[in-house]
């Protein structure tokens, strides 16, 4: 994704990314309503310094950023019971920032000055998100902080390594969200994983239900996702080419779509069973949702990005 300087922070901006390239997994689950699902491809990963724009239903406006802060810490002793902790190394501090009437699925540290200090919960797969979870709008929700220190309880010393929250080495878990559209407000989620080692946090998907005020479970995926076997169908692009890989699809036939971020049709065709390449010279970089229809109605939608 091109990126852009604020302040010094890398930001990584969705919001121009239209809704039309959204709309394509917005697919039927059940009486209760519709998920729409967002695959990044290729997923998002923010190092110290960036931030990230979400946009939840891609309707060109921000609902939560992700922040990833670096700075050193000075250098000071601290001593609890004769033993000195000795402050020389980094501290890294992950937070999300809810849009005003958003809010994030989040656990009370402590209250300051009136403030409550709250930390993003990291939720399994399966966990309801609805109203009966317990929502922070704060200007910022933590999900965590590494903290590198030296460590002197005698002579000599040794690197010692904290971390705060819920969400330092964990993989593949859920960010539970609460954000408002139209005067109605979503429940949704945003999976993520935090690296430790290599400082890393990375966006893979996310998703809400279309019906307002509608539990969603962390996971939760548009069922007719489901109807063509991921394994069947391998989507992915390189450069200005995208390529589809077919393993033994169940189907008489299929068409394959190719839509900009506008939703305009760049590229149509029936599918060749036995995989095929597309090449997309006339278009611009930029983010293109790949939609694969079977004669039988299934659907398999996938963003690729596509770089000239």
């Amino acid at each position: 994704m091109k990126k852009s300087f604020t302040t010094g922070l890398s930001r990584k901006n969705l919001a121009a990314y239209s809704s039309m390239a959204g709309t394509f997994l917005l697919l039927h689950t059940s009486a209760q309503g519709q998920v729409g699902y967002t695959d990044l491809d290729p997923d998002e990963t923010l190092n110290p310094l960036d931030v990230y724009d979400l946009d939840m239903d891609n309707n060109g406006d921000i609902d939560f950023t992700f922040n990833f802060t670096t700075f050193t810490l000075p250098d000071f002793f601290y001593t609890v019971a004769y033993h000195s902790v000795y402050f020389d190394g980094l501290f890294n501090v992950m937070k999300i920032y809810p849009t005003p009437g958003n809010g994030v699925v989040a656990y009370p540290l402590s209250t300051t000055g009136g403030a409550t200090l709250a930390y993003a919960e990291a939720l399994n797969a399966g966990a309801d998100i609805d109203g009966g979870q317990a929502f922070y709008t704060n200007s910022a929700i933590y999900m965590g902080a590494f903290l590198s220190v030296k460590d002197y309880p005698g002579v000599g010393s040794n690197y010692q390594f904290y971390t705060f929250g819920a969400w330092p080495g964990k993989t593949g878990k859920f960010v539970g969200v609460r954000f408002e559209g139209d005067g109605n407000e979503y429940y949704g989620w945003v999976r993520v994983s935090v690296n430790n080692d290599d400082l890393e946090i990375t966006i893979d998907d996310y998703a809400y239900l279309s019906t307002p005020e509608t539990a969603i479970e962390a996971g939760q995926l548009p069922t007719a996702i489901h109807n063509i076997d991921p394994s069947q169908l391998n989507v992915y692009a390189n450069g200005n080419i995208i390529n589809i890989g077919v393993n033994e699809l169940n189907t008489t036939s299929a068409d394959v779509n190719v839509y900009d971020i506008q939703g305009r049709v760049v590229y149509s065709n029936g599918l060749n069973m036995s995989g095929m390449q597309i090449t997309l010279d006339a278009v611009a970089t930029g983010t293109y949702t790949v939609k694969i229809t079977t004669a039988e109605g299934a659907n398999y939608a996938k963003r690729v990005l596509i770089n000239q």
